[in-house]
Protein backbone atom coordinates (compact mmCIF):
# COMPACT_ATOMS: atom_id res chain seq x y z
CA UNK A 1 0.00 0.00 0.00
CA UNK A 2 1.72 3.41 -1.31
CA UNK A 3 0.06 7.12 0.52
CA UNK A 4 0.78 10.17 0.24
CA UNK A 5 -1.04 13.05 1.56
CA UNK A 6 -1.96 10.44 4.35
CA UNK A 7 -4.19 9.19 0.94
CA UNK A 8 -4.01 5.45 -0.54
CA UNK A 9 -2.84 6.21 -3.44
CA UNK A 10 -2.08 2.50 -4.33
CA UNK A 11 -2.84 -0.76 -3.05
CA UNK A 12 -1.98 -3.80 -4.57
CA UNK A 13 -3.35 -7.87 -3.87
CA UNK A 14 -1.52 -10.99 -4.93
CA UNK A 15 -2.92 -15.04 -4.30
CA UNK A 16 -1.27 -17.96 -5.17
CA UNK A 17 -2.17 -21.80 -6.10
CA UNK A 18 -1.66 -24.40 -3.97
CA UNK A 19 1.79 -25.28 -4.79
CA UNK A 20 3.38 -21.67 -4.90
CA UNK A 21 2.64 -20.21 -8.57
CA UNK A 22 0.77 -16.56 -8.47
CA UNK A 23 -2.83 -17.27 -9.46
CA UNK A 24 -3.84 -13.78 -9.90
CA UNK A 25 -2.70 -9.96 -8.59
CA UNK A 26 -4.41 -6.77 -8.67
CA UNK A 27 -3.31 -3.38 -8.54
CA UNK A 28 -5.76 -1.01 -7.28
CA UNK A 29 -5.46 3.39 -8.03
CA UNK A 30 -8.48 5.75 -7.29
CA UNK A 31 -8.70 5.33 -11.50
CA UNK A 32 -7.22 2.20 -12.43
CA UNK A 33 -7.20 -1.20 -11.50
CA UNK A 34 -5.04 -3.83 -12.70
CA UNK A 35 -7.02 -7.19 -12.31
CA UNK A 36 -4.73 -10.40 -13.62
CA UNK A 37 -4.86 -14.04 -13.15
CA UNK A 38 -2.98 -16.79 -14.40
CA UNK A 39 -3.08 -20.99 -15.22
CA UNK A 40 -0.72 -23.38 -15.67
CA UNK A 41 -0.12 -26.41 -17.37
CA UNK A 42 -0.83 -29.41 -14.78
CA UNK A 43 2.27 -31.30 -15.19
CA UNK A 44 5.25 -29.04 -16.42
CA UNK A 45 3.74 -26.05 -14.18
CA UNK A 46 4.82 -23.49 -17.18
CA UNK A 47 2.15 -20.50 -17.79
CA UNK A 48 -0.32 -21.46 -20.14
CA UNK A 49 -2.84 -18.44 -20.00
CA UNK A 50 -3.39 -14.99 -18.26
CA UNK A 51 -6.23 -12.98 -18.31
CA UNK A 52 -5.84 -9.63 -17.77
CA UNK A 53 -9.42 -6.76 -16.79
CA UNK A 54 -9.09 -4.46 -19.05
CA UNK A 55 -12.17 -2.64 -17.93
CA UNK A 56 -15.14 -3.41 -16.03
CA UNK A 57 -16.58 -5.61 -18.90
CA UNK A 58 -13.41 -6.57 -21.07
CA UNK A 59 -11.24 -9.30 -20.92
CA UNK A 60 -8.28 -10.03 -22.50
CA UNK A 61 -6.54 -13.55 -22.60
CA UNK A 62 -3.37 -14.87 -23.64
CA UNK A 63 -2.34 -18.21 -24.40
CA UNK A 64 1.08 -19.25 -24.18
CA UNK A 65 3.05 -22.30 -26.43
CA UNK A 66 6.30 -23.89 -25.90
CA UNK A 67 8.29 -26.35 -27.69
CA UNK A 68 5.79 -25.92 -30.87
CA UNK A 69 2.96 -27.96 -28.12
CA UNK A 70 5.65 -31.03 -28.25
CA UNK A 71 5.70 -32.96 -25.33
CA UNK A 72 8.85 -33.07 -23.38
CA UNK A 73 10.58 -30.36 -25.21
CA UNK A 74 13.10 -27.99 -23.73
CA UNK A 75 10.54 -25.62 -22.88
CA UNK A 76 11.23 -23.06 -25.19
CA UNK A 77 8.10 -20.30 -25.30
CA UNK A 78 7.30 -20.52 -28.99
CA UNK A 79 3.74 -18.82 -29.17
CA UNK A 80 2.48 -15.76 -27.46
CA UNK A 81 -0.65 -14.19 -27.89
CA UNK A 82 -4.09 -13.69 -27.30
CA UNK A 83 -6.42 -16.39 -27.54
CA UNK A 84 -9.42 -16.53 -30.11
CA UNK A 85 -13.11 -16.54 -28.93
CA UNK A 86 -13.31 -20.43 -28.49
CA UNK A 87 -9.82 -20.74 -26.63
CA UNK A 88 -7.90 -21.91 -29.18
CA UNK A 89 -4.66 -19.79 -29.96
CA UNK A 90 -5.41 -16.95 -32.28
CA UNK A 91 -2.80 -15.64 -35.10
CA UNK A 92 -0.03 -15.20 -32.88
CA UNK A 93 3.43 -15.66 -34.30
CA UNK A 94 6.01 -17.77 -33.34
CA UNK A 95 8.63 -16.38 -31.52
CA UNK A 96 11.87 -16.84 -32.94
CA UNK A 97 14.55 -18.99 -31.84
CA UNK A 98 18.04 -18.49 -31.23
CA UNK A 99 20.20 -20.31 -32.95
CA UNK A 100 21.78 -21.94 -30.00
CA UNK A 101 18.62 -23.36 -29.12
CA UNK A 102 18.27 -24.69 -32.92
CA UNK A 103 21.49 -26.24 -31.90
CA UNK A 104 20.51 -27.76 -28.54
CA UNK A 105 17.22 -28.94 -29.98
CA UNK A 106 19.08 -30.75 -33.08
CA UNK A 107 21.72 -31.98 -30.47
CA UNK A 108 18.97 -33.36 -28.17
CA UNK A 109 17.63 -34.83 -31.27
CA UNK A 110 20.24 -36.83 -33.03
CA UNK A 111 20.95 -38.10 -29.41
CA UNK A 112 17.56 -39.53 -28.89
CA UNK A 113 17.99 -41.20 -32.30
CA UNK A 114 21.35 -41.91 -32.49
CA UNK A 115 21.70 -40.15 -35.62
Amino acid sequence: MTKINAETNLNGTLSYTGDGLLAAHTIIRPDFTDARSYAYAALSRRLAQEVVRVNTSTLWTNAFTYDAGAAGGLGVLTRAGQSAPTGTLGRAEPMPFRESTRRRIASRDALLTGA
